[in-house]
């Protein structure tokens, strides 16, 4: 049995090769019939067929590396190939076509020169029988003849015997090989190279398009037959039949019907996050909140609302429009709770999405000492996912916090940035208020050349809502800073915290640091007067910008702005991590004394949206 196999793709396109045999071999290895360059085709190296007649026809088994296509479809087993049936064994090729070719039959350039032969035996045997026939009937004349058939022969002799020549018209074959029925997901993407069958043409000479009824969104690249399509929702379940047309010139064509299954993808409800709930007085101690959910499917289900794990007695929920609802009882007064909200299809629980929420009922007290004082600034990002603790301030007005510079300059920048919230957070009870304005002194923008390089020593005011009952820090006083000597013991309150996200874990309760020394003072210039710069010596926890300084009697002397670090072949290295700068409060003195010819000197902050100085 001879068999064809033609080249339909790859480094070796448009070749035809007839094998004499009943078992061969196709792929990049020696012991193959059928060989391909695996160098230029890298995603078929190590793929092999093997095709055998057997009782049952022609069968196909891969017997290399990586799986292999027959008309698109995998191969996993043995399977029946028949003539027309397209073989590939890549991604990117290379494809083969299946053929069988009777015995006996005569191709390509073979055919050509029996063609030729055949045309000189007519003309030879028409003059010999012209001759035969004059000789039998006109015995007179075989002078005559003779005398003929010499001059032809001497003819031929002279001018040589000419062939007619026959010059074949190159075969040229365009068709699209058959492709199985195509099987996608709605709202996932999709993608197909054609595969074609070519003679004597090159792919890239082929053009494409899709005709008749094409679905919303597909597309076809005209050059190189590739199909994209990621169906949408509403488009799926369904069933959708498109005609491809492939075409060289103006004359030769072929179309192809392709179809595609698109199945429905049951996804799970979309739940907006839930932020941090805090029952207070500001809100009666009560919890009623509506949960924001939706069906992204169409036809969308109907949802059903539950919570679990860790609920606190008497919490409860609507299953049916998910409205939460708690009161707190006075033994839960002061607890957090981490609870889950579960909501799913009603039809169908097992489509679910999970949401922990964390609840937390606290007591809000008129005074609670100096600790009432101290708030951690944060940062919320546009989506509303991540709050990020980027310092400490401390309450030092009704209406008005201090921090350092650099946070100042961080807020402004921030505020420039659509969507991002600032907000100050009293770690006594996680209570959250907005930063509405930011300021800084001027006379602090003649301490260096740049104006910024000096924030880390920098005093900043953040400007929130005014509140009567605002604990604030009781300042200290010039006499009180004049007692400061070297030596001097001073306390740190500070909230701790890591610079990544807050989490319901974190805890924002201040502490105290007892050990810390004053190590010297430096007052960097006196005219305008500018903050005299306290250097602590002590350990601190990483990210204490702003944390309060105070001395003995519990009065505020400054707040820390850095951490000093030395050349490692100073006399001073041994200090590294173990000396902080830290501005005492003059100007901010002025400022809360309310004296008018002051208050003009602070403004905002000369901060770029894309100037960076502090990550959160």
């Amino acid at each position: 049995m001879n068999i064809e196999i033609r080249t339909l793709t790859g480094p070796d396109q448009g070749s035809r090769e007839v094998l004499e045999t009943d078992r061969f071999r196709i792929g990049e290895t020696d012991d193959c019939d059928i060989q391909f360059d695996a160098l230029q085709i890298p995603e078929a190296a190590g793929r092999c067929v093997e095709i055998q007649l057997t009782e049952n026809g022609w069968m196909l088994a891969n017997i290399g590396f990586g799986e292999i296509r027959v008309n698109q479809d995998f191969v996993d087993a043995p399977r029946q190939v028949k003539p027309g049936d397209v073989i590939r064994l890549s991604e990117n090729g290379p494809d083969f076509s299946f053929g069988l070719v009777r015995p006996g039959v005569i191709m390509s350039d073979e055919a050509d020169e029996a063609s030729s032969d055949q045309v000189f035996t007519e003309i030879f045997g028409n003059v010999w029988t012209a001759i035969s026939g004059i000789v039998r009937r006109h015995p007179v004349a075989v002078a005559g003849v003779a005398g003929f058939v010499l001059l032809v022969l001497l003819s031929l002799f002279f001018n040589g015997l000419k062939r007619p020549e026959c010059f074949p018209v190159p075969e040229e074959i365009l068709e699209i090989a058959p492709v199985s029925t195509q099987k996608i997901a709605e709202q996932e993407e999709w993608q197909l190279n054609v595969p074609l069958r070519l003679k004597n043409i090159e792919r890239s000479d082929v053009r494409w398009k899709l005709v008749g009824n094409v679905p919303k969104g597909m597309q076809i690249d005209s050059a190189s037959g590739r199909i994209k399509w990621t169906p949408s929702e509403s488009q799926g379940p369904d069933i959708y039949r498109v005609t491809l047309l492939a075409s060289h010139g103006d004359s030769l064509q072929s179309n192809a019907k392709l179809v595609l299954e698109v199945a429905e993808v049951n996804r799970p409800p979309v739940v907006e996050p839930i932020p941090t709930v805090v029952l207070s007085e500001e809100n009666g101690y009560v919890l009623d909140y509506m949960v924001r959910a939706s069906d992204p499917d169409q036809p969308q289900a109907t949802l059903h609302y539950q919570l679990s794990s860790s609920i606190p007695d008497e919490m409860t929920i609507d299953p049916d429009v998910g409205r939460i609802s708690w009161k707190p009882t006075e033994q839960q007064l002061g607890e957090s709770y981490v609870v889950m909200l579960t909501v799913s299809e009603l039809e169908n629980p097992k489509v679910v999405t999970y949401v922990p929420f964390l609840v937390r009922s606290v007591v809000v007290k008129q005074s609670q000492g100096i600790k009432d004082t101290m708030y951690v600034v944060t940062l919320t990002d546009p989506n509303g996912q991540q709050e990020y603790p980027i310092a400490n301030a401390i309450a030092v007005t009704s209406d008005g916090l201090i921090t350092t510079a650099v946070v100042a300059h961080e807020i402004q920048r921030r505020k420039q940035q659509d969507g991002w919230k600032i907000n100050v957070v009293l770690g006594s009870n996680g209570v959250r208020e907005p930063v509405h304005d930011v300021l800084i002194h001027k006379s602090h923008r003649k301490l260096a050349e740049d104006p910024m390089a000096q924030i880390y020593v920098d005093i900043a005011i953040l400007k929130v809502q005014e509140r009567q009952d605002r604990v604030v820090a009781e300042l200290a006083r010039e006499a009180e800073l004049e007692k400061l000597e070297p030596g001097y013991p001073l306390r740190c309150l500070i909230i701790k915290h890591h610079g990544e996200p807050l989490t319901s874990f974190d805890d924002t309760e201040p502490i105290f640091n007892d050990d810390v020394r004053l190590h010297s003072r430096d007052q960097l210039i006196v005219d305008p007067p500018s903050p005299t710069i306290l250097h602590l010596q002590g350990e601190l926890p990483k990210h204490s910008h702003g944390c309060a300084v105070y001395n003995k009697e519990n009065k505020l002397l400054a707040i820390l702005a850095e951490t000093a670090f030395f050349p490692e072949d100073s006399d001073l290295a041994q200090l590294n991590g173990r000396l902080h700068y830290a501005p005492d409060l003059f100007l901010v003195s002025s400022w809360i004394d309310q004296k008018d010819d002051l208050q003009q000197d602070w403004e905002r902050p000369l901060a770029k949206p894309d100037q960076e100085h502090l990550e959160p």
